[in-house]
């Protein structure tokens, strides 16, 4: 049995009772997110040891330059590097991506029209459809998709006679 870090006695038949002790896993809480700051993914709620805690900028906003879009949990359950911070506009001369759509397809969160360069971006269909192709698709520095976006068909019922 697992008790944290607690002494556990284990016994075997052929040896005398050992006293150990089991070491609890640690994790990072997922931190607040500031102002104009999404973290991804937006479900996770924690972070594993060594896992990377990844950061992006709402639309309209690009990340200040001595800042970066990563944090790294420790093993001892603390967050390292510095919080990111977004402001206003985008930087000269970079690069964003503006993909047509085709009709009942949208990007998630459903508004979101402009995604910065090297942003994934996740693509959804209008309740009653189901995506064809990828969900999700990279922007790159050339300011195209890594990929053609998707389109979204009916969901039609099979009825068998």
């Amino acid at each position: 049995m697992v008790f944290g870090d607690l002494p556990v006695c284990n016994l075997s038949p052929s040896k005398s009772p050992v006293l150990t002790t089991t070491p609890k896993t640690v994790t990072c809480k997922r931190p607040e997110a500031p102002a104009n700051v999404r973290i991804l993914p937006e479900d996770r709620t924690e972070y594993q040891p060594n896992g990377i805690i990844t950061y992006e900028c709402v639309t309209g906003y690009q990340l200040s330059a001595n800042t970066t879009g990563r944090r790294y949990c420790l093993e001892n359950g603390t967050i390292l590097g510095e919080e990111p911070k977004c402001v206003k506009g985008t930087a000269t001369g970079s690069v964003t991506c503006e993909p047509e759509l085709a009709e009942n397809v949208f990007i998630v969160p459903n508004g979101t029209t402009v995604v910065n360069s090297n942003a994934l971006i996740t693509f959804a269909c209008n309740e009653g459809y189901e995506l064809v192709g990828l969900q999700r698709n990279l922007c790159l520095s050339s300011g195209q998709l890594a990929v053609e976006p998707p389109t979204c068909k009916l969901i039609t019922e099979n009825k068998q006679e």
